[in-house]
């Protein structure tokens, strides 16, 4: 019976991890070489991945075979971003978690080029509809089911403020739920306790993207503890090492989450973590892979 899927992340071999017939209930390993087409079949099933790719900071696109969406593209300005805003030819969304530019950051540009949907709290979308965007106003606490995705906002603990310093509502987290795979974008949160109730409404989290830079947000121990309280399947630290003022180990964290039983993982600017996005059948015995 099938319990369990893997995906080992990172450069080299993707890793499936599957029940075979043959293995008497063992598990049989399948080692993809890459590049994987995003879409492997079996049987007539649709195995899809969730490819969430880190841009530095906070930004990160998120996509599957159909879909793709940015979060808090700060692009422009940023040394360690990967990639350029002109880098996108088409997005199903941007999602804000809040106002400030450096998660804000290039948005107009890459929404009018890409034809990008912003999805955001109300104060946030109002003001990019007056720069000329598409956009969806939410609230915390609301979900709204989108063809790219299912998208809530959760509360966060921080500032909102616009370029001009006027005030673009409350700061919001996002779970972010795609092929059936939750995804949890801290935003620029301090530690909380509600973070508890998070992952015990909406989990179990497939992954959590927690800030670990200091002074604007959680340091490492503050993180360390919202993994706790989340119970993700594997967290990934961002909002770090961008200006002095928020530098930090993200080995550090990775090692401290390893330290108390759980899972974490560390990415450099324009790595990408795979999540297998699928449910097995109880009977199985093999599987085929698409390569491009």
């Amino acid at each position: 019976m099938l319990k369990t899927l893997c995906v080992t992340p990172l450069a080299g071999p993707v890793i499936f991890l599957l029940p075979a017939a043959s293995c008497a209930g063992n598990l049989s390993v399948i080692s993809v070489i890459r590049p994987l087409k995003q879409t492997i079949q079996r049987r007539g099933f649709i195995f899809k991945m969730v490819t969430l790719k880190y841009h530095a900071h906070s930004c990160w696109e998120i996509y599957d075979d159909s879909h793709r969406i940015l979060i808090d593209p700060f692009l422009s300005g940023n040394d360690l971003a990967d990639v350029a805003p002109d880098s996108f030819d088409k997005l199903d969304a941007i999602v804000l978690t809040h106002g400030h530019g450096d998660h804000t950051g290039d948005t107009i540009e890459i929404a009018k080029k890409t034809g990008a949907i912003v999805v955001s709290n109300k104060e946030v979308g109002d003001y990019m509809a007056a720069k000329g965007l598409s956009v969806h106003n939410m609230h915390i606490g609301g979900g709204r089911q989108f063809p790219f995705a299912h998208v809530k906002l959760t509360i966060a603990h921080h500032g909102s403020s616009g370029p001009d310093g006027e005030c673009l509502g409350s700061p919001t987290g996002v779970i972010l739920t795609m092929d059936g795979k939750k995804i949890y974008h801290a935003g620029d949160t301090a530690l909380f306790y509600d973070m508890k109730l998070i992952g015990e409404m909406y989990g179990p989290l497939d992954v959590a993207l927690l800030p670990i830079g200091d002074n604007f947000t959680m340091d490492i121990r503050d993180a360390v503890k919202a993994t706790e309280f989340l119970g993700a399947k594997i967290n990934i630290p961002m909002h770090y090492n961008t200006w002095p003022v928020i530098v930090a180990d993200p080995a550090e964290f990775v090692s401290k989450v390893a330290a108390e039983g759980r899972k974490a993982i560390a990415l450099k600017p324009g790595e990408s973590y795979e999540v297998l996005a699928s449910t097995l059948p109880d009977k199985t015995d093999t599987m085929r892979s698409s390569y491009t």
